[in-house]
C-alpha cells in the first residue's frame, strides 16, 4: 500500500505534451532507481527532460552519468537520498539552473541524431555523450 503525503500528487499517466509545464511545478526533480545490473547502463529521457527546465535533480547512484554527473546529485542510500533533496529544497543557484538548460539543449533528439549521422559517415573522434 502506497500512502502519499499531502505535497504528494500520484498523476498517472501523463501527456508527452502537458509534462514541462507540470515539471515547472516541482521543487526538486527525483530519478530513485534501484542499482542493480539491469538499470547499470541506463539513460533515462527523464534526466534531459528534468535538466531542461532547469530543476536541481537527485538521483540514486545507478549508472555513471558521464558528462551531465557535474549537473546532479547522485548518491548511494535512502537517507543520503533523503539528505540530498533536502539540500537541494534548501539552496538553487541561477547559474546553475542556466547550466543545466544549457546542456540538455546541446542533448537533444537532434543532436543525438547528428551524432549518430557522424558515427555511420565514420568521422573520427566522436562518440555518443
Amino acid at each position: 500500500v502506497f500512502s502519499t503525503a499531502p505535497n504528494i500528487e500520484l498523476t498517472g499517466p501523463v501527456d508527452y505534451e502537458r509534462l514541462p509545464g507540470i515539471i515547472k511545478g516541482f521543487d526538486v526533480c527525483i530519478i530513485p532507481f534501484r542499482k542493480e545490473p539491469l538499470t547499470r547502463y541506463v539513460n533515462p529521457v527523464k534526466l534531459y527532460e528534468y535538466l531542461a527546465s532547469g530543476r536541481q535533480v537527485v538521483s540514486t547512484d545507478f549508472t555513471d552519468f558521464g558528462p551531465a554527473a557535474g549537473l546532479i546529485r547522485a548518491v548511494s542510500g535512502k537517507e543520503a537520498f533523503a539528505g540530498a533533496v533536502g539540500e537541494a529544497l534548501e539552496g538553487a543557484s541561477a547559474g546553475q539552473a542556466e547550466k543545466r538548460m544549457e546542456f540538455a539543449a546541446r542533448h537533444d533528439w537532434k543532436s543525438l541524431a547528428a551524432g549518430i549521422m557522424k558515427i555511420i559517415a565514420g568521422e573520427e573522434g566522436h562518440e555518443l555523450r
